[in-house]
């Protein structure tokens, strides 16, 4: 499990930065606001991540509750 753990809290920084990436995009104006392949990819990254996050969870929680 620990490793999972390791695994999970790895994911933190990748998720900051693509969220930290979505939120300068909307912070534009004018000629500068687009929806491009890059936000959809962004989107994209963070949902991936976060379905990731989520089954390590699950499975740090079954390990855990069977090592009991």
């Amino acid at each position: 499990t620990r490793v999972l753990e390791k695994a999970y809290r790895a994911t933190a920084n990748p998720m900051h930065v693509s969220e930290e990436c979505i939120l300068h995009r909307e912070k534009r104006n004018g000629i500068d606001v687009v929806h491009d392949e890059v936000e959809r990819q962004l989107t994209k990254e963070v949902e991936v991540i976060k379905q990731c996050q989520d089954r390590m969870k699950k499975t740090i929680a079954k390990a855990h509750a069977q090592l009991k």
